[in-house]
């Protein structure tokens, strides 16, 4: 009852959602520093007759991969937020074009769904999209000159 923070409701016993998360919460405050660091595998959030597998990637990343891999997903993330905010701040003009538009909303809409549902964990395909928008995104931040049409027909010709 402590980890429902005292008499939990009728609606609380019943939200699936969050017996997986305090299912988590407390195999990660059974585990030792070092599972911590690393996380714990997927198997331990199972019992012989429920699998209380989390739904969602913030939860699933730090359980899974411990505070050393939800580290390194935040700083990769951070990393390539702080390319694209300064190549908006140093040129405004070319890097507001719709297709870099595009690029950044679908990374939105992708980190957005990673929070209600545990898909980039999940399944492989959207991890590899979530990379690629991720790689286009920083490809775009370091491109010194913006591809336009003529900087493609000056490369057929050469």
């Amino acid at each position: 009852l402590a980890a429902y923070g005292g008499d939990p409701s009728a609606s609380q016993l019943l939200d699936m959602r969050l017996k997986k998360r305090i299912f988590g919460q407390l195999q990660w405050e059974e585990s030792d520093f070092l599972t911590k660091l690393v996380g714990f595998e997927e198997t331990r959030m199972r019992t012989p007759n429920d699998n209380f597998d989390l739904e969602n990637d913030a939860e699933s990343i730090l359980y899974y991969y411990g505070y050393i891999g939800a580290g390194l997903y935040l700083i990769l993330l951070l990393f390539i937020f702080s390319k694209v905010l300064k190549k908006v701040l140093t040129d405004f003009r070319n890097a507001m074009s719709l297709y870099n538009f595009a690029i950044i909303l679908t990374v939105a809409l992708q980190i957005g769904a990673s929070i209600f549902t545990g898909y980039l964990l999940r399944r492989p395909n959207a991890s590899i999209y979530f990379s690629l928008m991720l790689a286009l995104c920083y490809l775009e931040a370091t491109r010194k000159k913006p591809v336009t049409a003529l900087t493609v027909k000056n490369i057929d010709n050469n």
